[in-house]
């Protein structure tokens, strides 16, 4: 029969060499759950009940899969744009971003397949940008960029949006300041031309596209921005100003005027340009685009509308505006009220040539 103190001492060694192995494995589950590979964005080589952590995914220091700089100018590739690359901006410094990939921007993409109104397939393909304080997880604002202009003409559409041929290439630029037709986004301006003035150190974070909710989608590269706006934020508010305006009106170069119609009413014009002189307008040409249009509204009214088109100048730049002469029918007498005259929007920008 064994020796009791024999047995419990065997006991003893054998409990602390299991647990000698179990925190071996412990640790060395631990690292291989903190480390996200950020070279490998083709497949997932993880078991499937990994917990992935991103904590770690651009601030660790391994090498990047995206390389994102900055400068004030506009460069043709990012070559080109390194040697001039900066760290810290000031108010109503004009910024590029350009960003170099290890493999082509078609690998980073998501894709989709959609139907559109007239039951064509258009295929459309997003990455993401993000824009937070440095070293922190957070975004203040997470973007699509669109590669491919499936989305149409119109000038919002040309907005966080790059040229298709960008799907081969293992780089790509955006203007982050001034609206670029298919060159820029409003990532920047929109937060800084907003906010407050101050000392902000932000960063642009690159992702993958991805679609799924809470699919795990960590950085793949991050370019480090510092801006120096302690002085107030006068030009970039300007700027924003400026870029929001072309998304919401358009572009002066791209802006046409409205054709003439064949409407002509002497007195109502007169009525127009009265009206535009009270507002104190340095109006140019007033025409009509179409003559009365009669509408029912859902109270039973009659009314008429006709449209027309006026041109100005305002601090050195011209401009188109949209009014809309306006009459209701008075049932009991059944003539028409006296005019009026509403006015839409502010006003399109357009080159002065077409003023």
């Amino acid at each position: 029969m064994a020796n009791p103190i024999f047995k419990i001492i065997l006991l003893f060694l054998l409990f602390s060499l299991s647990e000698g192995l179990y925190a071996q494995v412990s640790i060395r589950e631990g690292r291989l759950k903190s480390r996200t590979p950020m070279n490998d964005i083709s497949k997932n080589t993880s078991d499937e009940n990994d917990e992935v952590t991103t904590e770690e995914s651009y601030t660790s220091g391994n090498k990047s899969a995206v390389e994102i700089i900055f400068t004030k100018e506009y460069y043709d590739n990012f070559d080109l744009a390194k040697p001039h690359a900066i760290h810290e901006v000031m108010d109503g410094d004009p910024l590029w971003l350009y960003a170099k990939l290890e493999q082509p921007l078609k690998n980073y993409v998501y894709t989709q397949r959609v139907t559109a109104n007239d039951g064509s397939v258009k295929t459309l393909r997003h990455f993401q940008l993000g824009i937070g304080p440095q070293g922190e997880e957070s975004d203040y604002e997470n973007i699509q960029i669109w590669v491919g202009n499936e989305h149409g003409e119109s000038i919002s559409g040309t907005c966080n949006i790059i040229p298709a041929d960008y799907l081969e290439k293992k780089e790509f630029l955006l203007s982050l300041t001034t609206f670029k037709k298919y060159l820029s986004t409003k990532l920047f301006i929109e937060l800084v031309g907003s906010g407050d003035a101050g000392i902000w150190e932000n960063e642009i974070r690159f992702y993958k596209g991805i679609i799924e909710a809470g699919a795990d989608n960590p950085a793949l590269g991050v370019g480090k921005i510092t801006c120096n706006l302690e002085n107030g934020v006068v030009k970039y508010r300007k700027m924003w100003n400026t870029f929001n305006e072309v998304l919401e009106k358009g572009s002066a170069e791209d802006n046409s005027l409205p054709n003439k119609g064949h409407f002509e009413d002497a007195a109502l014009k007169n009525t127009i340009i009265n009206d535009l002189k009270n507002h104190g307008l340095t109006f140019n040409k007033v025409y009509f685009v179409t003559g009365w249009i009669d509408y029912n509204a859902n109270t039973g009214e009659r009314y008429r509308k006709a449209q027309a088109v006026y041109t100005y100048k305002k601090e050195g730049r011209c401009f188109f505006g949209f009014v809309y002469p306006t009459q209701y029918l008075n049932n009991l007498t059944g003539s028409w009220t006296p005019i009026k005259l509403e006015y839409e929007g502010n006003g399109f920008p357009i080159t002065c040539d077409k003023y």
